[in-house]
């Protein structure tokens, strides 16, 4: 706002700004943020369990991160910025019927941190309400599309592409805070990591060839990819549920 205000807005100071924000608040924070901590945490935090699950947790974000931008990369360098505008207003609106999972995600990881959350079926449950709270998205973004954004139509077909994708996504999220909350954070990291170069593969192998639909597709397999991943850990956890 600072930037646009001054008229020295630019992609590349956008991009800095976007960048070095967090930092800049990190190193504000981090003097209050000290004084709340216990001693031990403030002297040796690699010792302490909060640190080894974020420093576990960590390259699973990292690879999160990543995965939810490496196709709208491989677009901008590989197609026309049309494709792109249209492929990131598909994005946005598949990425906002992710919410639900993640709200659900972040109770199921505090009771199962808790030790109040060891039963899986009630995991998997939630996990699929949550993706079929996705498909609720369809009609409203429909609508959005032909009577406020009639330019981005085209993006309808690969906002139901990416769908299945977003679908999963909301699931994994669920398990994955289940499987993080017994313990397994680096087994999320993992397949994170893991999904996150799947999207790349099929990225390269797919949007040269099939184009902007490419990326859909590729996005929604890795996405499900992950979420068959996340299922199997968290059956590792609990394999008694499938014998009863």
């Amino acid at each position: 706002v600072l930037l646009a205000a001054l008229d020295a807005l630019t992609t590349q100071r956008a991009l800095a700004a976007f960048a070095l924000s967090p930092l800049a608040s990190a190193a504000l924070l981090l003097p209050f943020v000290a004084g709340w901590l216990p001693p031990a945490l403030v002297r040796r935090p690699w010792r302490a369990e909060p640190y080894r699950t974020g420093f576990a947790a960590f390259p699973g974000a990292l690879a999160y991160t990543a995965n939810a931008r490496l196709d709208q990369i491989v677009i901008a360098v590989l197609l026309p910025r049309a494709d792109l505008g249209l492929y990131s207003v598909a994005v946005a609106a598949s990425e906002l019927t992710t919410l639900p999972g993640q709200a659900a995600g972040n109770v199921v990881l505090a009771q199962a941190s808790a030790g109040r959350l060891e039963e899986r079926r009630a995991v998997t449950r939630a996990a699929a309400e949550t993706a079929v709270l996705v498909a609720c998205a369809v009609p409203a973004f429909i609508v959005l599309v032909e009577t406020l954004l009639p330019r981005y139509d085209d993006s309808l077909a690969l906002f139901l592409v990416l769908l299945p994708g977003a679908a999963a996504l909301s699931t994994g999220r669920v398990i994955a805070a289940y499987v993080a909350g017994r313990g397994r954070v680096w087994a999320t990291s993992r397949i994170a990591i893991v999904a996150a170069v799947g999207t790349l593969v099929l990225d390269l192998a797919l949007i040269p060839t099939v184009g902007v639909m490419g990326a859909a597709v590729a996005s929604s397999v890795a996405y499900s990819a992950a979420a068959v991943l996340l299922y199997r850990a968290a059956r590792e956890l609990d394999p008694v549920a499938d014998r009863r």
